[in-house]
Protein backbone atom coordinates (compact mmCIF):
# COMPACT_ATOMS: atom_id res chain seq x y z
CA UNK A 1 0.00 0.00 0.00
CA UNK A 2 2.99 2.29 0.39
CA UNK A 3 3.49 2.27 -3.38
CA UNK A 4 -0.15 3.26 -3.90
CA UNK A 5 0.19 6.11 -1.42
CA UNK A 6 3.35 7.35 -3.15
CA UNK A 7 1.68 7.11 -6.57
CA UNK A 8 -1.31 9.13 -5.31
CA UNK A 9 0.99 11.80 -3.93
CA UNK A 10 3.23 11.83 -7.00
CA UNK A 11 0.32 12.08 -9.42
CA UNK A 12 -1.19 14.99 -7.50
CA UNK A 13 -4.45 13.14 -6.84
CA UNK A 14 -4.02 13.93 -3.15
CA UNK A 15 -2.30 16.87 -1.48
CA UNK A 16 0.54 15.75 0.79
CA UNK A 17 -0.12 18.00 3.78
CA UNK A 18 -3.87 17.32 3.80
CA UNK A 19 -3.33 13.60 3.27
CA UNK A 20 -0.95 13.20 6.23
CA UNK A 21 -2.97 15.50 8.51
CA UNK A 22 -6.04 13.40 7.87
CA UNK A 23 -4.09 10.12 8.19
CA UNK A 24 -2.58 11.04 11.59
CA UNK A 25 -5.79 12.60 12.92
CA UNK A 26 -7.97 9.57 12.17
CA UNK A 27 -5.57 6.78 13.19
CA UNK A 28 -3.36 5.86 16.13
CA UNK A 29 0.22 7.08 15.82
CA UNK A 30 1.64 3.55 16.23
CA UNK A 31 -0.53 2.22 13.40
CA UNK A 32 0.47 5.01 11.05
CA UNK A 33 4.17 4.60 11.85
CA UNK A 34 3.90 0.83 11.37
CA UNK A 35 2.24 1.47 8.00
CA UNK A 36 4.95 3.91 6.94
CA UNK A 37 7.66 1.44 8.05
CA UNK A 38 6.01 -1.39 6.11
CA UNK A 39 5.26 -3.39 9.27
CA UNK A 40 1.46 -3.16 9.18
CA UNK A 41 -0.91 -5.94 8.16
CA UNK A 42 -3.28 -5.75 5.17
CA UNK A 43 -6.51 -5.68 7.26
CA UNK A 44 -5.22 -2.71 9.25
CA UNK A 45 -4.01 -1.01 6.07
CA UNK A 46 -7.48 -1.42 4.59
CA UNK A 47 -9.14 0.19 7.64
CA UNK A 48 -6.55 2.97 7.57
CA UNK A 49 -7.17 3.44 3.85
CA UNK A 50 -10.82 4.23 4.54
CA UNK A 51 -9.68 7.36 6.40
CA UNK A 52 -7.97 8.68 3.25
CA UNK A 53 -9.60 10.10 0.07
CA UNK A 54 -11.08 6.80 -1.13
CA UNK A 55 -11.76 7.78 -4.76
CA UNK A 56 -8.25 9.14 -5.33
CA UNK A 57 -6.65 6.17 -3.60
CA UNK A 58 -8.81 3.69 -5.55
CA UNK A 59 -7.77 5.28 -8.82
CA UNK A 60 -4.13 5.20 -7.70
CA UNK A 61 -4.51 1.51 -6.77
CA UNK A 62 -5.86 0.68 -10.23
CA UNK A 63 -3.11 2.78 -11.81
CA UNK A 64 -0.44 1.00 -9.75
CA UNK A 65 -1.80 -2.45 -10.63
CA UNK A 66 -2.01 -1.59 -14.33
CA UNK A 67 1.60 -0.45 -14.54
CA UNK A 68 2.84 -3.34 -12.35
CA UNK A 69 1.18 -5.92 -14.59
CA UNK A 70 2.17 -4.10 -17.76
CA UNK A 71 5.83 -4.12 -16.77
CA UNK A 72 5.74 -7.90 -16.16
CA UNK A 73 4.23 -8.87 -19.51
CA UNK A 74 6.78 -8.80 -22.36
CA UNK A 75 5.96 -6.49 -25.22
CA UNK A 76 4.90 -8.21 -28.45
CA UNK A 77 7.48 -8.42 -31.21
CA UNK A 78 7.22 -5.63 -33.76
CA UNK A 79 8.24 -8.12 -36.40
CA UNK A 80 5.04 -10.13 -35.99
CA UNK A 81 4.96 -13.70 -37.23
CA UNK A 82 7.01 -12.85 -40.33
CA UNK A 83 10.05 -11.82 -38.30
CA UNK A 84 11.75 -13.45 -35.36
CA UNK A 85 10.69 -16.86 -34.06
CA UNK A 86 11.24 -17.36 -30.34
CA UNK A 87 13.46 -14.29 -30.19
CA UNK A 88 15.75 -15.69 -32.91
CA UNK A 89 15.97 -14.26 -36.42
CA UNK A 90 14.50 -16.35 -39.21
CA UNK A 91 16.98 -18.46 -41.11
CA UNK A 92 16.85 -21.14 -43.73
CA UNK A 93 17.09 -23.82 -41.03
CA UNK A 94 14.24 -22.30 -39.00
CA UNK A 95 11.57 -22.89 -41.62
CA UNK A 96 11.13 -25.76 -44.01
CA UNK A 97 9.64 -25.19 -47.43
CA UNK A 98 6.41 -26.93 -46.39
CA UNK A 99 5.78 -24.92 -43.20
CA UNK A 100 4.02 -21.58 -43.46
CA UNK A 101 5.75 -18.69 -41.70
CA UNK A 102 2.61 -17.76 -39.80
CA UNK A 103 -1.06 -18.76 -39.67
CA UNK A 104 -2.04 -16.17 -42.27
CA UNK A 105 0.42 -17.69 -44.75
CA UNK A 106 -1.69 -20.83 -45.04
CA UNK A 107 -4.58 -18.78 -46.44
CA UNK A 108 -2.46 -17.29 -49.21
CA UNK A 109 -2.08 -18.75 -52.67
CA UNK A 110 0.63 -21.34 -53.00
CA UNK A 111 3.95 -19.79 -54.05
CA UNK A 112 4.51 -22.61 -56.59
CA UNK A 113 1.85 -22.73 -59.32
CA UNK A 114 0.22 -26.12 -59.62
CA UNK A 115 0.36 -27.90 -62.92
CA UNK A 116 -3.02 -28.95 -64.25
CA UNK A 117 -3.60 -32.69 -64.22
CA UNK A 118 -4.42 -34.76 -67.30
CA UNK A 119 -7.81 -34.07 -68.81
CA UNK A 120 -10.32 -36.77 -68.16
Amino acid sequence: MDAVMLRALDSGRVAGADFFTRLFAANRLGDVLAFLDGDSRPPREFVMGLTTPVAAMSLSTADHLWYSLRSRVPAPSREGCHGAVGGQPLSVRTLSAREPRCPSASRRASPVPRQPGPAV
